[in-house]
């Protein structure tokens, strides 16, 4: 659990890289018992690995068939209770560190799971498929049971649950945060945060009063009443790629990671100004005039494709025009009249850092279909005939 990983954050740092597993991989995500001794990590197109001398060693897991799209992996807090999820495949639960896994194939055919979370004992557990429904389990994953009271399929990103698996938080890419007090019998929709937004990844703390979410190109909220009423961090200074977050087990320390940016800690739940590594300010100055009050206008002329793109900041008059440009050919252009050419540089860091995304997503989807042509190819040759 990474509650426990949190705990430690002032304590000096002093990371051991693992060179045992056979090369880099894409490794996707990581679980570990209280005491950090057993750990479980999942490779995107690869497979399970696990370990029992706090990362000392690793040991493969190949039980579990061929390459998969594994994604997210939950621990119980003594590390012998396992849940996986595979996007495209099913979940897989193993009840002695990871020795042996069960496929879980009840839950009506393969899906694009994508975040799994447990309770401390390992027995009640909440998993999330993207484009489809939450789904709860009260025995340890024997048995599950699909969440249809959210009104309807949703992009869920991300879950997090308390100790006992009472209180649970769903975040939503491209929507709202979902609460849940009873085991995700029923469910709340979080409306106060204002409209739709990129939730990334939620957090809580062992009692799962306090909470942290995370929105993508947007703020850190954080939660001190089990989500019944949220606060908005803007102390880091403006919008930023937040793209997890985690938590220690009475919710005063918190960590949070920014994509193509900084990690940012908190020790008091995040109520005051987070702590992030310096950053070289910028020296550029331009003598600009007040807005107008129609603000910005955007004049598209092509839809862009994710494809390698550069930008250009040009004078037009008394307007600065950032254009964008995709295979040197003109996808669009933006006229701001007045605004600061640092914030410009910015907007510039965020759209490439976006794209960056996406391009690490779609290697994401690549290294997916090679493990699928890979199975594929297994079962056409050990087909007869």
């Amino acid at each position: 659990m990474l509650a426990s990983a949190v705990d430690g954050l002032n304590a000096p740092a002093d990371f051991t890289e693992v060179t045992t597993a056979g090369g880099p991989k894409q490794w996707f995500s990581v679980a570990s018992s209280v005491d950090g001794t057993k750990l479980v990590a999942s490779v995107s197109g690869g497979h399970l690995w696990t370990s029992a001398d706090s990362g000392a060693t690793w040991s493969e897991v190949t039980s579990t068939g061929g390459t998969q799209a594994w994604r997210s992996v939950a621990s119980s807090a003594d590390g012998t209770k396992l849940v996986a999820a595979v996007y495209g495949g099913n979940l897989w639960t193993s009840a002695d560190s990871g020795a042996t896994w069960s496929e879980v194939t009840t839950t009506g055919g393969t899906k694009s799971w994508r975040s799994v979370a447990s309770s401390a004992d390992g027995t009640k557990l909440v998993a999330a498929v993207t484009a489809g429904n939450l789904w709860t389990s009260a025995d340890s994953g024997a048995t599950w049971s699909e969440v249809t009271t959210t009104g309807g399929t949703k992009w869920w990103q991300s879950v997090a649950s308390s100790a006992d698996g009472t209180k649970l938080v769903a975040a939503v890419n491209g929507g709202h945060l979902w609460t849940s007090a009873d085991s995700g019998a029923t469910w709340s929709e979080v409306t106060s945060t204002g409209g739709n937004k990129y939730w990334y990844s939620v957090a809580s703390s062992a009692e799962g009063t306090k909470l942290v979410a995370a929105a993508f190109n947007g703020h850190l909220w954080t939660s001190a009443d089990s989500g019944a009423t949220w606060s908005e961090v803007t102390t880091p200074g403006g919008t930023r790629l937040w793209r997890s977050v985690a938590s220690s087990a009475d919710g005063t320390k918190l960590v949070a990671a920014v994509f193509n940016g900084n990690l940012w800690t908190s020790a008091d739940s995040g109520t005051a100004t987070p702590t992030a590594p310096p950053t070289p300010s910028p020296t550029a100055s331009l003598t600009t005039t007040q807005p107008t009050a129609s603000g910005p206008t955007v004049e598209p002329t092509r839809s862009p494709t994710v494809q390698p793109s550069t930008a250009a900041i040009v004078r037009s008059g008394s307007d600065l025009v950032l254009t964008s440009f995709q295979n040197d050919t003109v996808s669009g252009s933006i006229h701001m009249d007045g605004i600061a050419f640092v914030d410009v540089l910015r907007h510039i860091r965020e759209l490439q850092s976006s794209q960056q995304l996406l391009q690490a997503e779609l290697a994401e989807v690549r290294a997916e279909n090679a493990a699928f042509r890979a199975q594929l190819a297994a079962l056409n040759s050990s087909a007869p005939g």
